[in-house]
């Protein structure tokens, strides 16, 4: 328990932890707390039921935390913490949301409801002007209103692991830097284009079988798509400046968007079980650190991924690839993990037995190599 006091106003401030406590008597505890300056309260991880009825006593609570525990409900008695900006009730058993939820907490920002049970969101969430996060993570959804896709406030945005088949428009997310919606399954997407601050696009785990029109994503750093079943990438990549990440593995992908190849601070792309028979020239000229394509349907490695000099992990695995080239050794001297199991190199030819004998010294001193052959 921590207080800050501010003599020139003459107020409190306090923050209160009474998590963990296992104790039958946190209602006393709670009660014992002045009412005028208590700011913040967590009493997650209590094996609570219910609400102690202290704690409305509270009513100047700008965060409350009741994670972690077995609440089954919200009563409709938080409405009188008018000031709360912050609401944890990640990990408990709720099954439902007050319809009013939206008019209870006016100035809420941050409203984290992951891992419960809730099959469905009230529509006076949009209501929630202010909210700039909303994690409902691991429930039992299989829709998302209209309203949550309106909050022009909101940073983050995570409906991941429910049971969504679409989205609703997101067009009112301007501020979105974060959409989490994996390990559903969404089968198509809105347009996306309006989302002009996301940072993060996270689809992976899902049954997309093509992917929407992009924007142009100035400040987008990251992408995974991977486990989808998209044949193909739209190709407008040109203005994602930012991206460093693109993860679109386990999918079915015969071409990559030759503009992957613009991105200058891309530095890790993920290809695994797709079926692609090359890379866009453009992208051996990106400094890559990380690149992964194996499972696909390689026949060789070309030559242009010698240029690929700041590789640290190459992955080539299960391809259809025949002959080992020389610059793994001679040029690629930043490899610290090398994968090249699964190919039908031919060891009969002197060429690669002498290679694969200077990869095998190379890496004699490291488990980080898998050579087969």
């Amino acid at each position: 328990m921590g207080c800050g006091a501010s003599h020139a106003k003459e107020e409190f401030n306090c923050d209160v932890d009474l998590s963990a406590q296992d104790k039958k008597n946190i209602g006393a505890e709670i009660s014992s707390l002045s009412s005028r300056d208590v700011k913040s309260l967590n009493v997650g991880k209590n094996k609570l039921s219910d609400f102690p009825i202290a704690v409305f006593n509270l009513k100047n609570l700008e965060v409350l935390n009741c994670s972690e525990n077995f609440i089954s409900e919200l009563p409709s008695k938080v409405a009188c913490f008018v000031s709360l900006t912050e609401l944890d009730l990640n990990d408990n058993k709720i099954k439902t949301l007050p319809e009013d939820i939206g008019h209870y907490f006016p100035k809420l920002k941050k409203l984290l409801m992951y891992q419960n049970e809730i099959s469905s969101l009230p529509a006076s969430l949009g209501d929630l002007q202010d909210l700039e996060e909303l994690n409902v993570f691991n429930n039992k959804l299989i829709k998302i209103p209209n309203c949550v896709g309106t909050l022009p406030s909101l940073i983050e945005l995570n409906v991941a692991s429910n049971k969504l088949k679409t989205l609703p428009s997101l067009d009112g997310l301007s501020s979105l830097q974060r959409l989490a919606a994996f390990d559903n399954n969404i089968v198509i997407l809105p347009t996306l284009e309006k989302l002009s601050k996301i940072k993060k696009l996270e689809l992976y785990r899902n049954q997309l079988d093509t992917m929407p029109q992009l924007a142009d994503y100035e400040e987008l750093e990251e992408v995974n798509v991977s486990r989808n079943r998209l044949t193909s990438f739209p190709e407008n990549l040109e203005k994602w400046s930012s991206l460093q990440i693109f993860e679109a593995s386990n999918n079915k992908l015969e071409a990559l968007p030759p503009k992957l190849g613009s991105l200058t601070k891309l530095w890790k792309v993920m290809l695994s079980q797709n079926a692609l028979t090359e890379l866009p020239c453009e992208l051996y000229d990106v400094n890559l650190k990380t690149l992964d394509i194996s499972k696909n349907n390689f026949t060789q490695i070309p030559d242009e991924m010698s240029k690929l000099t700041s590789l640290t992990i190459l992955t080539l695995s299960d391809n259809q690839i025949k002959s080992i080239p020389s610059f793994l050794v001679d040029q690629l001297t930043s490899i610290r993990r090398l994968a090249i199991d699964g190919n039908p190199i031919d060891m009969g030819v002197e060429e690669n037995k002498e290679i694969r004998d200077r990869l095998v010294t190379k890496f004699s001193s490291s488990k980080d190599m898998k050579f087969i052959g």
